[in-house]
């Protein structure tokens, strides 16, 4: 990765949004629905401007640029390699940390070493199941991916995604439950 891991998963973890902050700008990534009720990504970038001051643009996204389905992909694997990165430099630091000069002292304890290796625990399997959320969906075809987000996640029928896709409402049932069979073979391997 190009970014500080730990300034970004910072910024991200909390967030809906994928923001970076570079040392000149702040580019943020949203989603956001137009009038229409359509949804779309929209960039907002924040530079520095005349006088120091800070100059916001806006701009949505063309699908091609970035489908809300890859946003969706896009910060689970970006947040899933930023927190695997800052858990590593954690690892790295404790494994470097020497206890021979510490006193016993009330402020550390056995139950604050477990607290912070079941929170970690957390952490790995949160990592654990977005990466293989992002493996299983990198599997299906696009359509089969598309359909399924907007079904599952967006809750869409599959009446209001064959009408938004000009198509016929059999062909996007078909395309889901292919998806869901294919997700249910890939969790069992």
């Amino acid at each position: 990765m190009d970014y500080q891991n730990a300034e970004f998963y910072r910024l991200n973890k909390n967030s809906t949004a994928i923001i970076y902050n570079f040392a000149d700008e702040l580019i943020t990534y949203r989603k956001e629905t137009d009038d229409q009720g359509n949804l779309h990504i929209v960039e907002y970038r924040k530079v520095d401007g005349r006088k120091g001051k800070k100059v916001t643009t806006r701009r949505v996204l063309r699908p091609y640029e970035m489908s809300v389905e890859a946003f969706d992909a896009w910060k689970v694997r970006l947040t899933a390699e930023a927190h695997e990165e800052l858990n590593k430099d954690k690892r790295e630091t404790r494994d470097d940390f020497s206890i021979e000069n510490l006193h016993e002292t009330d402020m550390v304890s056995v139950d604050t070493f477990k607290e912070e290796e079941e929170r970690i625990e957390k952490e790995q399997e949160y990592d654990r199941q977005a990466t293989e959320a992002y493996r299983i969906l990198s599997k299906l075809t696009p359509i089969q991916r598309e359909r399924y987000l907007k079904n599952v996640v967006f809750h869409k029928s599959t009446v209001e995604i064959a009408a938004k896709e000009g198509v016929a409402q059999p062909s996007v049932y078909q395309s889901i439950e292919s998806a869901k069979e294919k997700i249910e073979k890939l969790k069992n391997k």
